[in-house]
């Protein structure tokens, strides 16, 4: 065989390989999804909003029908900041949360697909593609068309939270009327800490759109399962409400 078909067999060896290579790598990541792979889309540094707490109380008010524009980057972050942002160095958050519990997701749903803020890295994390905002507001195509919905899914899962739950239950084993009183307080504070939490993260929103001259609107979601199905929520994942954000009709 002569040289030059033998650096040309070499050739067709080395392209086989690196093909069986390449497989070798893409195949695991070729059936999960882009949410499974953690996809992330950075966001620019939240900016200060000039507008005075007063004003921006007097100017706080909802708005059922949104102009069909998108929103910016930059407004978008300035309002997740403000809804559930890191402000100090220990990585507590700008809205307040009972006993530092901090389960409050925030998921943004855009015609683009849905994604979940991450405040501890100032960006959005990819979950999933194409428009759910119609699965989140399913009965108003007014407000549907918003170009972003912020989702509050209360994340049952956490360690403290589960600790309440499980004090609530052991206390009311017991038959004293004084165990039983404190592991009924036990369960109520679980359904008390997700509505304080959700209620502040609600009005910091409005407030922040009020300050950059954009409209809202907390809605709450009717069909929770259909949300929570489109967000790919876990079953400890809980839906609370819903909140829209745009430019004005």
């Amino acid at each position: 065989m002569s040289i030059r078909k033998q650096l040309k067999k070499l050739e067709y060896r080395s392209r086989a390989l690196q093909v069986k290579l390449g497989e070798t790598v893409t195949a695991p990541l070729r059936n999960r999804s882009a949410a499974d792979l953690g996809i992330m889309r950075p966001l620019p540094e939240p900016e200060p909003l000039s507008m005075t707490l007063t004003d921006a109380l007097q100017s706080r008010h909802s708005e059922q029908q949104f102009a069909e524009r998108t929103i910016s980057d930059q407004q978008l972050v300035n309002i997740l900041w403000a809804v559930n942002g890191v402000n100090r160095k220990d990585g507590k958050r700008t809205t307040p949360s009972p006993c530092g519990w901090n389960g409050i997701l925030v998921y943004v749903v855009k015609s683009n697909g849905a994604w979940l803020w991450t405040p501890e890295k100032g960006a959005l994390t990819y979950v999933k593609g194409g428009d759910l905002r119609s699965s989140v507001v399913p009965l108003n195509p007014l407000v549907a068309r918003a170009p972003v919905h912020l989702v509050y899914v209360a994340d049952l899962s956490s360690t403290r939270l589960k600790a309440f739950e499980s004090a609530g239950e052991f206390l009311t084993l017991f038959r004293s009327g004084s165990s039983k009183r404190l592991g009924a307080w036990a369960n109520n504070a679980v359904r008390s800490t997700v509505m304080i939490d959700v209620g502040a993260k609600v009005q910091t929103c409005y407030l922040a759109c009020a300050a950059m001259g954009l409209a809202s609107l907390c809605w709450y979601t009717p069909d929770h399962q259909k949300t929570a199905e489109a967000l790919s929520l876990g079953p400890r994942q809980v839906v609370i409400a819903s909140q829209a954000v745009g430019h004005p009709f």
